[in-house]
């Protein structure tokens, strides 16, 4: 959720439109269309240095990106939101069924 935020800061949306988006996020949460589930940190740490020393090195892509896929693939998320460009690409490399927003 703290990826959208900035995007007030960068002047790419207004907090009008984050507390929307988030607001919509909250909804899909309580409608259970989302669902929160409790990481295997142990598991998720260990897939994202496996990401790392596979992807990284020819690609640059940053340590909370490689965490950020690793998470989605250890909890076998369905869909996988985002809307930087590095973590779609790694995300779609490792097979992850990428939404880009």
């Amino acid at each position: 959720m703290n990826r959208i935020r900035p995007k007030v800061f960068r002047r790419e949306a207004k907090s009008e439109q984050v507390a929307a988006a988030m607001a919509l996020v909250q909804e899909d949460l309580a409608a259970g269309k989302l669902v929160e589930l409790p990481p295997d940190w142990r598991s998720t740490f260990r897939e994202a240095v496996d990401l790392a020393r596979t992807h990284s090195a020819g690609t640059g892509y940053r340590s909370l990106d490689t965490l950020h896929c690793a998470l989605a693939k250890t909890v076998n998320a369905r869909m996988f939101l985002s809307s930087d460009a590095r973590q779609i690409h790694l995300a779609r490399a490792i097979g992850l069924h990428v939404v880009a927003v």
